[in-house]
């Protein structure tokens, strides 16, 4: 909206043009006023600040070209338009190297007016978006610029309170209030749009708090692409209020705003970071638009996948049980299981199931990557059955009984089951003994216990390997039954195979 002075020493002609714009009724005019001559002129524009300066150049006390000058001399960044009559062109041309936008001839007809109005309206809405451009791309730049140096110190594990406050010092961020937290924003549905909004977002609290007397907002981007904000301030701000008004004026994409600890302003940056970003892990487990912050760790225990459960998972997986995998996620996977857990116990839970389901390391996704508990189930839920499928796969093409044979030697410190093995390998069990039995020339027990002396003979070459611990690992309870069968294989007892290594 824009502010218009009049400015003529005669009356009828300050009301005439002032009636003629009121007729005009451009929406974009907030408001007229008048002045005398040049002097009051300056007087008025010192306090209203008006957009443009309609002034006659004929006046008393300080006329329009001195007006003129006065405003070039200010570098007031307002547009000006003159009216002088016919026999004053040579003051036109002077106030034209002064820089107004126009000139009109006395008298003054509506549609000259209109014309000359509307132009610098224009002019003037074009270099107030070139100057917001400008204001936005510094900001954004500055923005960036912070952003770069933050996720350098996150990366570095040296990195101490003192660094994170050089980063404050060198760019100039001055915290004049007593309180720091650091509140970072992390979006729940990752798309072009979201980026774009909280730029926008970003630029609007680094503006907004340089005008500020409660709040100060600086603005950066974690390498989450989180916004980051470090606000200082005397009392804390409303953040039901901040949540609402980013969904009213910015983007109702879904975001949780996690808040650290508040810390005093000098000599607990990193503090106040790692706070807010210990409590944003838990996004995985937030409704959307909530605030969290240190009440999220309430009642929350470390729990770990016990050895049943992992063994049934490995027995769905071994056996191809597709059926039961959706049974096995929801019981270990649900919302009230997640809910009760820490974030590093939700952590080990998954890489204990991506781990049984061997899955490659540099396959996996992190857990921290998923933004609601549905997302980490349907992942784990088709891992397993790639798994499952590839399995298949390799089985349908390769000689059944070498994927026994490979299967064994995979786990031979575990407990083998003939009938795990069949149903890995998709036959029938006395399908699968016959054809062992017929392809080895031993029996699938005889052959495990085969490959477990094998096993046991190389462990006991290892120098201040125990005989007792070989046998454990093995799945011998009993060190008797072991040393039996060892002798039964070699001819000597595991203790005279490792004097006879000695004396080698």
């Amino acid at each position: 909206m824009f502010r218009i002075l009049v400015v003529d020493d005669e009356e009828m002609v300050r009301d005439g043009l002032c009636d003629i714009i009121q007729y005009l009724n451009l929406e974009a005019i907030a408001s007229i006023e008048t002045a005398i001559d040049g002097q009051d002129a300056l007087n008025k524009i010192e306090e209203n600040a008006p957009h443009i300066v309609i002034t006659d150049l004929n006046m008393p006390n300080m006329d329009g070209l001195t007006l003129i000058q006065h405003i070039v001399e200010r570098s007031l960044s307002l547009k000006m338009i003159v009216i002088s009559g016919y026999d004053e062109f040579h003051l036109v041309k002077e106030s034209f190297k002064l820089g107004i936008t126009d000139y009109l001839l006395k008298p003054v007809h509506t549609e000259d007016l209109r014309e000359a109005l509307v132009n610098s309206m224009n002019s003037l809405q074009e270099e107030q978006q070139l100057q917001l451009r400008g204001i936005v791309e510094q900001s954004q730049s500055s923005i960036e610029r912070n952003s770069v140096q933050l996720n350098f110190l996150i990366d570095n594990v040296d990195a101490n309170e003192n660094d994170y406050e050089q980063l404050f010092v060198k760019q100039e961020l001055q915290l004049p209030y007593e309180q720091l937290m650091v509140a970072i924003i992390t979006m729940l549905e990752r798309q072009s749009e979201s980026v774009s909004w909280q730029m926008k977002l970003a630029v609007d609290l680094l503006g907004s708090s340089k005008d500020s007397k409660q709040l100060v907002i600086y603005p950066m981007f974690n390498k989450n692409h989180d916004l980051v904000l470090w606000m200082n301030y005397n009392e804390q701000p409303d953040m039901k209020v901040f949540v609402q008004h980013i969904r009213e004026n910015y983007s109702d994409s879904m975001f949780i705003v996690a808040c650290g600890q508040a810390y005093p302003r000098q000599g607990y940056y990193q503090r106040a970071y790692q706070a807010a970003f210990n409590v944003s892990r838990y996004k995985i487990v937030s409704r959307a638009f909530s605030i969290i912050d240190e009440r999220i760790y309430t009642n929350r225990s470390m729990h770990h996948m016990d050895n049943d459960t992992m063994k049934r998972l490995v027995d769905i997986v071994d056996c191809g049980r597709k059926e039961e995998v959706q049974q096995f996620i929801e019981h270990n996977l649900s919302d009230q299981r997640l809910g009760e857990y820490t974030v590093e116990a939700m952590e080990s839970m998954y890489d204990t199931i991506m781990r049984i389901i061997q899955w490659l390391p540099n396959k996996k996704r992190s857990i921290y990557s998923f933004d609601q508990p549905e997302q980490l189930r349907i992942y784990v839920k088709t891992c397993i059955f790639q798994t499952m499928d590839a399995r298949r796969e390799v089985l349908l093409g390769s000689n059944m009984i070498e994927v026994a044979k490979r299967y064994v030697q995979e786990h031979l410190l575990d407990e083998i089951n003939m009938a795990v093995v069949a149903n890995y390998c998709n036959v029938s069990y006395h399908h699968f003994s016959k054809l062992f039995k017929d392809s080895v020339g031993m029996n699938f027990q005889e052959f495990v216990t085969k490959s477990r002396m094998e096993y046991a003979k190389k462990a006991l070459q290892g120098l201040n390997v125990k005989i007792h611990e070989v046998a454990s690992q093995l799945g011998y309870n009993n060190p008797k039954n072991f040393t039996r069968v060892f002798k039964n294989y070699y001819g000597m007892t595991p203790k005279d195979y490792q004097e006879f290594l000695n004396l080698k």
